[in-house]
């Protein structure tokens, strides 16, 4: 939810307020729909990994956010938006927190909304959650898993695009900068986003995202993203000399939720193709060191994942206000479904997971939530988690 600010110090031509001879209607400052927003969420998790006896816990201030938006009219259709975001509360050295500008965007109405010009930092439009992840926007205590690993919400980058909406559609489609290969590992691309900060500029990456409302409370969607990721490293083989890697990385994403009544479905899938990795994992850097010592971290040539969720609305039948969501949801994902010859697989890295609780929204974009979380690895320490959260929009 934003509020609108609108200052507009309308004055008489020559006015002279302070007697000085001077029009101080010259200096007077216009704001034109400035609008103001964010989010807050506080979480806490608790956790009982493999053997342990005794759980863990940590409570945080997981994220707060300020959006501002500013309408550069009337005369210029055009608006500036920007996204400060600071994580855990506290950035200092020695502190987990982080300050991050999440999106710098800058939206220019060629033809109204069907035909937008966008450029800055902007949100990949790669999965709905990437793009819609306040804490009312989904059920449980955290993002799905599949929206933090396989699609690295928030993933954000500069570049510039076109997108807009029409009827029942919304697209979008974007050049930007590319992943950092050389921050790959055996999660697979999430470590290699740049965020826009000190990005390699010598590759490019492609992603669009297509939209379609066949309903009113259902949407279907799909999102691709295409680039060679060589051009933004320095590679060099065993003898020092320069190597001019090839690294294409592509990925696709397919989902679609819907609401009949107090019931909603949700589903995704994700699929990722890194198939020149085995040469990213025999490059070394230029002091002759390998980027990836002792085939450690391999980066996957495939990884795959997906979710389905079913929520009912224990109040709509109640005609009670607000909404009681109880929900369930499976995830599988594998960011080392395929890794290069010669290689071996972390069976860490498959995991098999199920997240059951319930979402309370009282209304006022006022979010309370509680769930249980059940991690299953392939191999290695399973996982019992139970979280609770709070989260609202302003």
């Amino acid at each position: 939810m934003l509020f609108q600010i609108h200052a507009a110090l309308a004055a008489t031509p020559e006015t002279d307020d302070d007697g000085d001879g001077d029009d101080d209607s010259k200096h007077d400052l216009v704001w034109n729909h400035t609008d103001l927003g964010g989010y807050v969420e506080a979480n806490a998790n608790w956790a009982l990994v493999g053997a342990a006896t005794k759980p863990t816990g940590v409570v945080s201030l997981r994220r707060a956010a300020l959006e501002i938006k500013q309408d550069l009219g009337p005369k210029i259709p055009a608006e500036a938006e920007m996204e400060l975001e600071v994580e855990d509360a506290v950035s200092s050295t020695g502190s987990l927190g982080r300050v991050e500008v999440e999106e710098a965007e800058l939206e220019w109405h060629v033809v109204g909304e069907a035909v937008e010009a966008r450029a800055g930092l902007l949100e990949m439009p790669f999965g709905w959650i990437n793009e819609h992840h306040h804490p009312g926007d989904f059920n449980g205590v955290e993002r799905p898993t599949i929206d933090t690993i396989l699609v690295p919400t928030t993933w954000r980058e500069l570049g510039a695009g076109v997108g807009g909406e029409t009827g029942r559609w919304r697209y979008s489609l974007y050049a930007t900068t590319a992943f950092d290969p050389a921050n790959f590992d055996d999660a697979g691309v999430v470590n290699g986003r740049t965020l826009g900060s000190s990005s390699p500029g010598m590759a490019i990456g492609f992603v669009g995202r297509a939209e379609v409302k066949p309903w009113r409370d259902g949407l279907v969607g799909a999102s691709g993203y295409a680039s060679d990721a060589g051009g933004a490293g320095d590679w060099y083989d065993g003898t020092g000399n320069s190597l001019r890697l090839s690294l294409p990385v592509f990925g696709a994403e397919l989902d679609a939720h819907g609401s009949i009544g107090p019931f909603t479905l949700k589903t995704e899938g994700v699929y990722w193709s890194l198939p020149q990795s085995d040469d990213l994992m025999e490059a070394d850097k230029i002091d002759g060191s390998p980027y990836f010592p002792d085939g450690s971290g391999v980066v996957p040539t495939a990884m795959i994942g997906g979710y389905v969720e079913g929520s009912v609305d224990l109040f709509g039948p109640l005609h009670v206000p607000g909404r009681l969501d109880a929900f369930g949801r499976l995830e599988h994902y594998d960011s080392q479904f395929a890794v290069p010859d010669g290689y071996t697989a972390n069976p860490e890295r498959t995991v098999d997971e199920g997240t059951f609780g319930l979402t309370w929204g009282p209304g006022g974009d006022v979010v309370v939530k509680a769930d249980i979380v059940l991690r299953d690895r392939k191999l290695g320490d399973d996982e019992l988690r139970w979280d609770a959260g709070v989260g609202w929009a302003f």
